[in-house]
């Protein structure tokens, strides 16, 4: 009998580890709106020439910032390497320097001869030089910019998407539009720009059931807003024209919202990397 007992207690520890474990590797799923992030991250490091700084992972992204990032330097005039875990990671680009300030809050900084928790105010990792450019284009829900470019440096409200980063987020709007529990099927057929959170020169299109246009909107900008307390996500427009069957009207700067009922609010913030504006 006691044998027996004890055979069960060294069996249901067994699978006791075995479903811990199972956890582990859940909670280190990452979302595939971070992943996208992470990669995008790494070639705007890669083409700024910091290729030794690679992140390898992320929980979420919240308030514009990476939170539980994860991210290595590798020295090579040492041959040493840094590993970085930090509980939030902010992005402060300073346009008339040039420069980009990775500020690492609530983490440690390992190496081989040890670990080293943070300060309090939290520790920078400065790199100079780099496209402002490119990272405030690629990386808008991220990248918080301040100052004006020097002269003869175009400006970052005017940035440049490349095809494939333009495609993608109209693939992700599309993806939450497709949610949409409502009588018509929207879909944003195209932008001009992307800049802080905002789709600029944006045509959003609407089909009925017999997948005719019923309404049309250019508007000057677009975002994507999400409310937490009453779990709801919708579009903001804002200027430009609205055009349905009865004629057209113009769209307040104010702003004009159409809700997405059946969009669930913490997939719209992976989807969108977290680049939505709400409460």
């Amino acid at each position: 009998m006691t044998e027996n007992l004890k055979k069960q207690r060294e069996q249901l520890a067994v699978e006791r580890e075995g479903l811990s474990g199972k956890k582990r590797v859940q909670r280190r799923v990452m979302p595939s709106g971070v992943r996208q992030a992470l990669v995008d991250l790494n070639d705007c490091l890669q083409q700024d020439g910091y290729g030794e700084i690679r992140f390898h992972w992320a929980s979420k992204i919240s308030d514009g910032e990476l939170i539980g990032a994860e991210f290595l330097e590798h020295r090579p005039e040492t041959l040493k390497s840094v590993l970085y875990a930090c509980g939030r990671l902010s992005f402060e680009l300073d346009r008339q320097a040039g420069s980009l300030t990775l500020q690492m809050f609530d983490g440690s900084r390992s190496t081989e001869s040890g670990t080293e928790d943070f300060p309090d105010g939290g520790e920078p990792l400065v790199l100079s030089e780099v496209d402002g450019r490119m990272w405030e284009s690629r990386l808008p829900f991220l990248v918080e910019a301040k100052g004006e470019y020097p002269p003869g440096v175009e400006a970052a409200s005017q940035p440049r998407l490349d095809p494939v980063t333009r495609a993608a987020w109209l693939e992700r709007v599309d993806h939450l539009l497709s949610l949409a529990e409502t009588d018509l099927r929207y879909r944003l057929q195209s932008f001009r720009d992307l800049q802080d959170g905002r789709f600029l020169g944006a045509l959003l299109l609407a089909y009925d059931q017999g997948h005719q246009l019923a309404m049309s909107a250019e508007a000057n900008s677009l975002q994507v807003m999400v409310d937490r307390r009453a779990a709801m996500v919708s579009l903001s427009l804002r200027g430009g024209v609205l055009r349905k069957l009865g004629g057209e009207s113009n769209i307040p700067d104010s702003g004009y919202q159409i809700l997405l009922p059946g969009v669930q609010v913490d997939e719209t913030i992976d989807v969108m990397l977290g680049m939505v504006i709400g409460r």
